[in-house]
């Protein structure tokens, strides 16, 4: 433990007094209301909010550093000191610090000002756990209320857990009122748990705006939901739209006690959703068990070079369900499971889920290898007729079963998938077996060029006379796995 000493604080702004900005939030909550979604695909909606195609921009602020100086909970140069008590703008150093874990045993840091940032070390180096708090103490690790957006970057945030049975239960361990950047960090073992008929959102992460994931892990959280309210978005909530890069959503859960369904083990987003070189794997839920895309507005979802695997559904849409137009470009979704695979009378997809709703664009992936306890599992799946209007469209696609009319040169041959595996770069893939249609078998969109595959710098997106199909591109003269199955 470092010794205990004062900090120095540069260009100060007029503080925001916490208190003020509790009474605002408790004063003007809002409830979950029911959105018009396709019958038993409805999920809660908190608010209306519609965002751009890209994260919100931070607002301008003069450059202002403080260091947390002492691992201890709380006292003068403790974070949660420096936390409570912050300026717009400001960011907060943990870099020097020579702890491992800053234990929480006082419930949250609460947080007021506009645009935060905690700059770790590296979620490796150190951690800011609340699993020592005790069940009284108020149970997130960080809350937000002061607006902007709250950035956490190089640590690891662990622990929480939040349980309320008379209102809604909103974030494990990060809440926030508006926006959250988590980059080159982890949120692990956090859970929102509800009582009665409230709502659990956002096992790791609840987030009224937008959240933005960059190069981080959310692995092992969960939404449970005791009585009979929604369960939903056991990695992450993002009420405002997400966007993921080059980060993995793994072993999260939405679950329940209740009759109501969860949705989005791992993700649930409203808004936009980017998902880009992600993988989304071995999460659960009621139905849409690695993801459900699921906007009330007109923003698009995108999910790019990126894979959905391993993820599990009690009823229905193991791997991801989309409620937008929804463009699939050089993915792979594969070796997802569910129960079912009807719902309502449409065709319930166990890989994806389209809805028909809007258009969807599928280019150079992969969707096979998905199962159902019912007969005649269909990999993507939808509605057994199509609107006025509402298309699906795209090329050079992998596809074993689906109900939807594909494009024409759907190719129906084996993939030849590997193990979901650490292939190199940074997040896990599917190799393409020797032999594979996949192989040479893709394209790139025309949007633009990828340089690299899913797992990122020193991967070639193209290796050989084509383009592989999927988010893997096969490079013969490279040994790459490790052997580590996720």
């Amino acid at each position: 433990m470092t010794t205990l000493g004062t900090s120095t604080r540069i260009g100060a702004h007029r503080m925001r007094p916490l208190v003020l900005v509790l009474t605002g939030l408790f004063a003007t909550a809002t409830h979950p209301e029911a959105a018009v979604l396709p019958p038993g695909l409805d999920a809660p909606l908190i608010s209306p909010r519609i965002v751009a195609t890209s994260p919100p921009r931070m607002t301008p602020h003069e450059p202002n550093t403080v260091a947390v100086t002492n691992c201890d909970d709380s006292g003068p140069g403790s974070l949660r000191d420096i936390a409570e008590n912050a300026v717009d703008g400001e960011t907060i150093d943990l870099t020097q610090l020579n702890c491992s874990t800053i234990s929480l045993t006082a419930g949250a840091i609460m947080i007021g000002s506009r645009d935060i940032t905690l700059q770790g070390p590296g979620r490796d180096r150190l951690a800011i756990d609340a699993s020592q708090s005790p069940p009284s103490a108020f149970g997130n690790v960080l809350f937000d209320l002061g607006g902007g957006w709250l950035v956490v970057d190089g640590l690891t945030i662990s622990g929480g857990r939040k349980y309320i049975n008379d209102q809604h239960v909103k974030g494990g361990c990060i809440y926030s009122n508006e926006n959250v950047k988590v980059k080159n960090s982890t949120i692990r073992g956090c859970a929102a748990s509800s009582g009665s008929n409230y709502a659990a959102l956002g096992g790791g992460v609840f987030t009224a705006g937008f959240l933005d994931l960059d190069h981080s892990i959310i692995e092992g959280n969960q939404t449970l939901a005791y009585g009979n309210g929604y369960s939903s978005g056991g990695g992450v909530y993002a009420l405002g739209g997400i966007r993921a890069l080059y980060s993995v959503v793994s072993g999260n859960i939405a679950g329940h006690l209740g009759t109501t369904a969860t949705f989005g083990g791992g993700i649930f987003a409203r808004s936009y959703a980017g998902i880009f070189e992600t993988a989304v794997v071995d999460n659960a839920a009621v139905r849409a068990g690695g993801m459900a895309l699921a906007a009330v507005d007109t923003n698009l979802a995108f999910v790019f070079q990126s894979t959905v695997s391993g993820n599990h559904a009690d009823d229905v849409v193991g791997g991801m369900y989309a409620r937008q137009a929804f463009y699939l470009y050089n993915s792979t979704i594969a070796n997802n499971d569910a129960r079912h695979t009807t719902l309502h009378g449409d065709v319930a997809g166990v890989g994806v889920h389209w809805n028909a709703l809007a258009n969807m664009v599928m280019t150079s992936s992969i969707i096979t290898g998905n199962t159902a306890q019912d007969p005649d599992a269909f990999d993507l799946g939808g509605p057994p007729s199509t609107p006025p209007g509402v298309s699906f469209s795209g090329s050079h696609n992998i596809i074993t079963f689906t109900n939807q009319p594909p494009p024409a040169d759907t190719v129906w041959g084996p993939a030849l998938l590997g193990p979901l595996t650490d292939n190199g770069g940074l997040t896990p893939t599917h190799a393409l077996g020797q032999g594979s249609v996949a192989i040479n078998g893709g394209t790139l969109p025309n949007l633009g060029v990828f340089p690299n595959d899913q797992r990122g710098e020193g991967f070639l997106r193209w290796v050989g006379s084509a383009v592989d199909a999927g988010a893997f591109e096969t490079d013969p003269d490279r040994i790459f796995t490790t052997g580590f199955n996720f």
